[in-house]
């Protein structure tokens, strides 16, 4: 009996596995199940002050349903009308009247990202977000009258990461506040009316890296108010009244914060815990009553990750030179609208990763030859609205192969042999304000444009040296000589020297043909 090889067999079985395989394939492509059911917004909605639509993204499908004029009781009318765990990937309700948010308004619902904004809201229900504990992801409560942080309708919400209350009427933060709120890594609450912030108001949520309390009236800040918080990377505290920070105020956050905003306060000199922030990225003290940056200001510690310091706005009087003297990573320098009215030799010394230098609206009239030595990667450099007459080219011959904006507007400048270089090679295509970058003198070129050449002298030839006449002293008589006169050549001597030779030659030679 005639037996098939072993191959052969082993070829027929894998050609049968490929084709159940190709089989079942076909039978179980995405959107070929019949059992498979299609997420679609409910008809309900139709014709409602409430709109929906499909998404689709890369993670899961889900609805986005806007809400908008309408009152609280309409909106739990069409909130009910949703079928029960439908996916919400954004539910907002804005624009609404919503005095009060009611309890259980949202448990039959999965919703991912919540807003309740603009729509007068003064009171939260404790149950008002009840089921939404492991689906919600934001909260946006933003533009509303809440005058409290609503802590007992918040602490069920586990899985809560974002969380807005800007725009609001909060007038304090209140211990453990934020209390369950585990996850939550971005808290703002901006554009309110706090004044008080007591010492344990952030306990709960030790995961929060961003906190937002700008555009307040807070004066004061308890020491340690961030020991828990080791997460913290930003902080916003601009447009409020703060005068000082306790001395441990960065405690916990010392290693952790990379951006600190204090602008628009009353300081009037560098918080000394700034200088505690080793890791520290953006420093903005814009808009304080700075007069000076002092040289223990910064440690060496802060300003080697230091990347971008504004202090503009001030009255500080002078380029702080020593506080800058290990910003070996700064990256941007904003000291626009100050006091300054020089810029010394070798002013940023150290600085050598400055790109952005911002200098404008100050009372600078001189700027030194080497004040822009080491620059060596400054790509922008504003001077504009100083008093600024001449700039010399030597100056600029550190920054030449880097810089790429040249802002000098609104100067009295000279249009003189000394300015002459912006005219020449790719200067003026460097100049930022071009069309306001004029000449303030001679009077003969007032207003007209720094980069025309005819504006100038034809011809800029540096003056020959000229000897200077011996000066009578106070006896009538000059005064004895120090040395050779400078015009008193070796080429002098020698022609001096031949003309008597040649004198006494000829005057020999006639006396004895005399005789």
């Amino acid at each position: 009996m005639w037996m098939q090889p072993v191959w052969a067999l082993q070829v027929q079985l894998t050609f049968v596995t490929l084709c159940v395989l190709l089989v079942l394939s076909t039978q179980l492509q995405p959107g070929k199940c019949q059992n498979r059911r299609q997420l679609t917004c409910p008809r309900q909605l139709l014709n409602t002050p409430c709109t929906c639509r499909r998404l689709l993204d890369d993670a899961a499908e889900g609805l986005e349903v806007v809400c908008e004029n309408a009152d609280v009781d309409q909106i739990g009318v069409l909130l009910h009308k949703i079928p029960k765990e439908t996916p919400i990937k954004y539910m907002r309700l804005r624009g609404n009247q919503m005095v009060q948010i009611p309890r259980l308004r949202f448990e039959h619902l999965h919703i991912q990202h919540l807003f309740i904004t603009r729509c007068n809201v003064q009171m939260i229900d404790d149950m008002a977000f009840f089921n939404l504990e492991s689906h919600l992801h934001s909260l946006d409560l933003s533009g509303n009258l809440l005058t409290a942080v609503p802590t007992e309708a918040l602490r069920r919400l586990h899985a809560l990461r974002v969380l807005h209350l800007a725009h609001n009427l909060l007038t304090g933060l209140h211990v453990s506040g934020f209390a369950g709120l585990g996850q939550l890594h971005t808290l703002t609450l901006d554009h309110n009316d706090i004044d008080q912030v007591h010492l344990f108001a952030f306990n709960g949520s030790d995961n929060l890296t961003k906190i937002t309390l700008g555009h307040n009236r807070i004066r004061t800040l308890p020491a340690r108010l961030l020991a828990t918080l080791g997460r913290l990377e930003e902080l916003q505290l601009q447009h409020n009244q703060l005068e000082t920070l306790p001395e441990e105020f960065f405690h916990g956050v010392t290693g952790s914060l990379t951006r600190l905003d204090l602008g628009h306060n009353v300081f009037r000199r560098v918080p000394g815990p700034v200088a505690q922030l080793y890791n520290l990225e953006v420093l903005l003290m814009n808009h304080n009553c700075l007069e000076d940056v002092a040289g223990d200001a910064f440690t060496p510690a802060l300003t080697s990750k230091l990347q971008l310091l504004d202090v503009s706005s001030n009255n500080i009087s002078r380029i702080p030179v020593e506080a800058l003297w290990t910003a070996e990573n700064l990256a941007q320098l904003n000291m626009r609208n100050n006091s300054l009215t020089e810029l010394p030799d070798h002013a940023f010394a150290k600085a050598h990763q400055l790109e952005f230098l911002y200098l404008q609206e100050n009372q600078i009239s001189n700027v030194s030859v080497k004040a822009l030595h080491g620059l060596h990667r400054l790509e922008w450099l504003y001077l504009a609205r100083n008093n600024l007459s001449a700039l010399h080219e030597a100056t600029f011959k550190p920054v030449k192969s880097s810089l790429k904006i040249l802002d000098i507007h609104d100067n009295p400048l000279r249009c003189d042999c000394q300015l002459k270089w912006l005219t020449q090679a790719d200067w003026p295509l460097r100049l930022s304000h071009e069309e306001d970058s004029k000449c303030r003198e001679p009077a003969e070129a007032f207003g007209w444009p720094l980069t025309r050449p005819a504006n100038y002298p034809p011809l800029c030839h540096r003056p020959t040296p000229r000897p200077t006449p011996l000066a009578l002293n106070g006896n009538g008589a000059r005064p004895a000589a120090r040395g050779p006169h400078p015009a008193f050549t070796i080429d002098v001597c020698v022609q001096y020297s031949f003309l008597s030779f040649l004198l006494f030659y000829y005057s020999t030679t006639a006396h004895r043909m005399a005789v």
